[in-house]
C-alpha cells in the first residue's frame, strides 16, 4: 500500500478564486451590455440619464465574524476599516436609511452599518445606471486593492 499526502483544506484559496471568476464575471456581463444595449433589460431607461449613484456604508469590526465576509476578503489588512459599497437610484441618505430599517437591505449593511463614508463615493455621483455598475464594482476592488475589507452585491 502506497502511503498518500494528507488531503488539505483549499477552501479560502477556493473562496478566493471564485470571487475573483465572479468579478470577472460581473465585467463581461457590464461590457456586453454596455456594447449591446439591446440586452439591457432596462430598455426604458435611458442610458444617458445620470440619476443613480453609489455608495460607501463603513462598517463595525465586528463584520469581521462573519465567514462570508473574510472569505470574500481575503487580503484585508488587520486593523482596517471594513465598508459596505452599493448603488441606488436614491440619495445615499435615502438608501443608508433604508438599510438600517431593514428595508430592501443588505443583511450586513444592516446588522453592523455605522455611517455612510461621502468621501468614498461624492466625487463619482450622479452617474448613469451603466457607469454604476461600473463603479461599484471599481470602488469595491479598490478599496480591496488598499487593504479594506469590503462587502459588495
Amino acid at each position: 500500500m502506497v502511503d498518500e499526502e494528507p488531503v488539505t483544506s483549499s477552501f479560502h484559496n477556493d473562496a478566493a478564486q471564485r470571487e475573483s471568476v465572479n468579478r470577472q464575471i460581473r465585467i463581461v456581463y457590464v461590457t456586453l451590455k454596455l456594447m449591446f444595449p439591446i440586452f439591457n433589460n432596462k430598455t426604458k431607461h435611458s442610458m444617458s440619464q445620470r440619476d443613480k449613484n453609489i455608495y460607501v456604508i463603513e462598517l463595525d469590526l465586528k463584520v469581521l465574524e462573519d465567514k462570508r465576509f473574510r472569505d470574500a476578503n481575503p487580503n484585508y489588512v488587520e486593523g482596517k476599516k471594513c465598508f459596505y459599497v452599493g448603488r441606488t437610484g436614491r440619495t445615499p441618505e435615502e438608501r443608508f436609511q433604508q438599510h438600517k430599517s431593514g428595508y430592501k437591505s443588505n443583511r450586513l449593511a444592516k446588522k453592523f452599518g455605522v455611517c455612510l463614508r461621502p468621501r468614498h463615493y461624492e466625487k463619482h455621483n450622479p452617474m448613469t445606471y451603466e457607469e454604476s455598475i461600473e463603479m461599484e464594482i471599481e470602488k469595491t476592488r479598490r478599496l480591496r486593492k488598499r487593504g479594506y475589507g469590503v462587502w459588495s452585491n
